[in-house]
């Protein structure tokens, strides 16, 4: 893995993670694992910033996508939560993902359906759902 992500970051340009990773790949190789917890804080830090880096430079997918990807996620996470299926959680996930930065009656309502889905208390969650879909018509 660290050796895939110096490939990949030297093929991109991001010569300090490269670096970074290099030095993990090091490190494993020669069997200084106590060397890992050293270095892992720096080649975070350096991948989050080429990770930031690349978000931006992510064209915005259109909003009539947005608004599809959105509906089929609601509409799976609905079917999930009907079913009591555990998946519920991770089709929520996915939706928050979506959602970064909803409007504050939306936050709202997404807020409390997190709540309900780690609690596991789907028939509530089910109610915080129909509120969410009422924001996202308004």
């Amino acid at each position: 893995l660290a050796h895939n992500l110096k490939s990949g970051a030297a093929y991109i340009g991001a010569a300090p993670l490269a670096a970074l990773a290099g030095s993990l790949e090091q490190a494993l190789r020669a069997g200084q694992m106590e060397r890992v917890p050293l270095l892992a804080p720096d080649l975070i830090v350096a991948l989050e910033g080429v990770l930031s880096g690349l978000a931006r430079t992510m064209p915005a997918a259109p909003q009539a996508a947005r608004d599809a990807d959105v509906a089929a996620l609601l509409a799976r996470l609905e079917g999930y939560l009907h079913a009591d299926d555990a998946r519920a959680d991770d089709a929520l996930a996915e939706l928050e993902t979506v959602l970064a930065r909803p409007h504050p009656a939306a936050a709202q309502a997404l807020a409390a359906l997190r709540r309900a889905v780690d609690d596991i208390e789907y028939d509530a969650a089910l109610a915080h759902l129909r509120t969410l879909k009422e924001t996202k018509n308004t």
